[in-house]
């Protein structure tokens, strides 16, 4: 019965009713003012969970109702709050591996000539011939910055 008790003290939401002169059917928007995320609700409570009740308002259309119902969020609304999630993202932290075909010596299993053995043979070791090879970060580096200058 405690349970029961917290739950529905904390599922009951104590913002007041703000009283509100618009004419027929509308959407308020409502601001969340940590995150500055901002959409429409059909309310006229002070607040909802963190969203502040602002004076800004629209005429009820389908689409509203359906963003009102589902709790979605109109991009055209919400341009700054993306715009700083894009300026202050921190660097990408995959790793890209780059690999080239290249012909010289590299230290590696390979298919060659065994000196210990003296056999041609697949072994670990000394080899001169085409293999693949990473590339180095400034010359990757180089290339992305050549790619990001040719998308501009």
């Amino acid at each position: 019965m405690v349970g029961v008790m917290i739950a529905s003290v904390l599922t009951t939401s104590c913002a007041k009713d703000v009283e509100c002169y618009v004419e027929g059917e509308h959407v308020h928007l409502y601001t969340n003012k940590d995150s500055g995320l901002c959409r429409y609700i059909d309310s006229e409570k002070e607040y909802i969970g963190r969203f502040l009740r602002s004076d800004d308002y629209l005429n009820m259309t389908e689409e509203l109702r359906l963003v009102s119902d589902n709790g979605l969020y109109l991009i055209s609304d919400n341009k700054n709050y993306f715009n700083n999630i894009v300026e202050n993202k921190k660097e990408n932290r995959r790793e890209a591996y780059v690999y080239d075909y290249t012909y010289g010596s590299y230290y590696g299993y390979g298919y060659g000539y065994n000196l210990s053995t003296g056999d041609y043979e697949y072994f670990y070791g000394y080899h001169t011939g085409y293999h693949w090879g990473g590339m180095s970060g400034k010359i990757l580096s180089l290339m992305n910055i050549q790619m990001i200058k040719s998308e501009i």
